[in-house]
This record gives structure tokens, C-alpha cells and sequence, in this order.
């Protein structure tokens, strides 16, 4: 299935008006950030800079991904996950 244009414009227009960094300081939660190395839509810097602005973060970075990380290497992304809950879950 297609996603029609003016969906996708609106998508891209939510997310450009969507920015709440000046409030990363109040995330008190453990937070899993996972970036693929050759992501150009949210490039790791991003991924960097929540990691130096939340507290309780962890950041991977996965090599050989771009933006689809989840489902490029989705073996690799849930092996993250279980690690993350395993060490941050009773």
C-alpha cells in the first residue's frame, strides 16, 4: 500500500513541529535510545544528544541500518530490548 502525498506531508510537518528538548531534563524513567549507524532522517547525533540530555539513558547504536532499524535488523533491536528490560525490571 501507498501512502498518499498529503498524508506523508502532514507526518513530516507533525514531527518538524513536534519538539519537546527543552524538557529532556524531567524524564526521570530508564530510556533505551536505538539508532542505526547510517540513519539520514534522524541521524545518530540526534540519538547522541538525547543520550546527553536524559539522564537515565542508554544509547546503541547499530551498524549497517538506516531510519527502518526495527526492521532492518530486527533480530538485533529486540536482542537490545530484552538486555534493557532484563537490567531495569524486577
Amino acid at each position: 500500500m501507498i501512502c498518499p502525498p498529503e498524508i506523508i506531508y502532514r507526518d513530516f510537518y507533525a514531527c518538524d513541529c513536534f519538539n519537546l528538548m527543552d524538557s529532556l531534563d524531567l524524564i526521570k524513567s530508564p530510556v533505551l535510545i536505538i539508532c542505526g549507524k547510517d540513519d539520514n532522517l534522524t541521524p545518530p547525533k540526534y540519538a547522541e544528544h538525547l543520550k546527553s540530555h536524559i539522564r537515565s539513558s542508554e544509547l546503541v547504536i547499530i551498524e549497517d541500518v538506516g531510519h527502518m532499524v526495527m526492521l532492518e535488523k530486527p533480530e538485533s533491536v529486540n536482542a537490545e530490548i530484552e538486555k534493557f528490560l532484563k537490567k531495569h525490571t524486577l
